[in-house]
This record gives structure tokens, sequence and C-alpha cells, in this order.
């Protein structure tokens, strides 16, 4: 058992993606690694109330949850447009009709 434990924080934008390596005790939780990524811009600057939060795609309704080495937090951000509706939108400007 080794004595620290590495994760990544990642907050993705359109234009650009936020990551950060943390090095954590081991035990430590979701919430414990977002309160240290936190310290650091720009996710100090989020309010992570507003935000969902997962591991590797899976949306995470418990930040208790203890991290395993090399888990990847994400903080999802809201979507601008449903992707179903941007899909009807597609389909009608290719398909030539109004």
């Amino acid at each position: 058992m080794t004595d620290t434990l590495e994760v990544e924080v990642v907050y993705a934008l359109p234009r650009c993606t936020h990551s950060l390596m943390l090095t954590l005790p081991p035990g430590s939780t979701v919430q414990e690694a977002l309160d240290e990524a936190c310290k650091h811009e720009p996710f100090s600057t989020l309010d992570l109330a507003e935000h969902p939060v997962g591991i590797y795609y899976e949306v995470l309704s418990d930040l208790t949850q203890v991290l395993e080495e090399n888990d990847r937090i994400e903080i999802y951000r809201p979507l601008l447009v449903d992707p179903m509706q941007q899909r009807h939108a597609r389909a009608k400007t290719q398909s030539g009709k109004p």
C-alpha cells in the first residue's frame, strides 16, 4: 500500500480544458479532492454546488466516495444546446427543409 494517491481533476470549456493533478493521502474522498482543487485557478472560481461531478463519465450523487489511484474527477458544465435539438436542426439544414 502506498502512502499517497494520485488523481486528476478536470474541467472542460468549449475552447480549453483545465486539468490539475493532485497527490492526496489514501482514503481521500471526492469532496476532499475538490476542496484541494478549489485552492487553484480556475477551479477556485467555480461554484461546485452548481456543477455535477463524476468519475470517468459516471455522475456521482455521493461526494464521500473514496478515491482510487489514477481516478479522473470530472466537473461537468451545463450544456449550451440540447444535443437532440441540435441534431434535429442539423438534419433540417442538410435536408434543405425550412
